[in-house]
This record gives structure tokens, sequence and C-alpha cells, in this order.
């Protein structure tokens, strides 16, 4: 059985995907070329921002890894889905749909949020052709 996207079926196209930064990660750099295989390590993510490109930047901090991604992180696939869903990193595991993360995001590119959304998805739904 396919595994629907709430996300995509409601009008969102993976915004929580596009951009996002990973301040701080407590994994391995090898971990970050298994989720990322063409991440570039920078000596400083202010040259993620000075190039004008896309991907995925990473860098070592002081304890743990920063990665910045410009632009849609390329596991989003063609149905604005994960193409790791199974093994994508923690802090994509808990951004929640719903949720205030996901809320704040949505509302960040006029998008109503989900509870909304569900909302008026239940109300048609339950409305009576006469």
């Amino acid at each position: 059985m396919i595994e629907r996207n709430m996300c995509s079926e409601s009008c969102c196209k993976a915004f929580c995907c596009l951009n996002p930064d990973f301040p701080s990660m407590d994994v391995s750099e090898e971990q970050i070329l298994t989720w990322w295989p063409d991440a570039v390590r920078v000596i400083s993510l202010e040259v993620a921002d000075i190039l004008h490109k896309s991907g995925v930047f990473y860098m070592e901090g002081e304890v743990r890894y920063q990665v910045k991604i410009k632009g849609y992180c390329p596991n989003v696939d063609e149905k604005f889905g994960c193409s790791i869903e199974e093994r994508k990193p923690e802090l994509c595991k808990k951004f929640g749909l719903g949720q205030d993360d996901c809320t704040s995001t949505r509302l960040t590119y006029f998008i109503p949020p989900y509870c909304e959304w569900l909302y008026n998805q239940n109300r048609e739904s339950s409305r009576v052709v006469k």
C-alpha cells in the first residue's frame, strides 16, 4: 500500500526541507555524508552564504557538526516526500506535521496551518448534497 503524503495533500511542498539549518548535530562526518553524499565541507557556514549555488554544506564545530542546506534538501523527491524516510536525521524525524514548527513554516509560506486545512477537509466531506 502506498503511504499518503499528508503534507503534500495539504498544499505544502516540503517547505520544511527548503533552506533548513542544523545548528548542532551530534553525529559523525560519515553519517552526514550518508544522508547527503554530495555535501561540501567548509571552514565556515558563512562561506556557504557567499556561494551562489544550492547544496549541502557542513563544518565541524567545537563539539558537533553544523549543517546548512541551500535550496531544497537533495533528499526531497518529486512528490515532496523524503527519499531517505527510514534513515533520515533525528531532527527531521522530530519535525512534526501539525506541530508548532510545522505551523510556523506553513505560515511563512502563506499556507494555512495543517489543523485548519484538516478541519476544512472534514467539514467539506461531511456536507450533504441535496
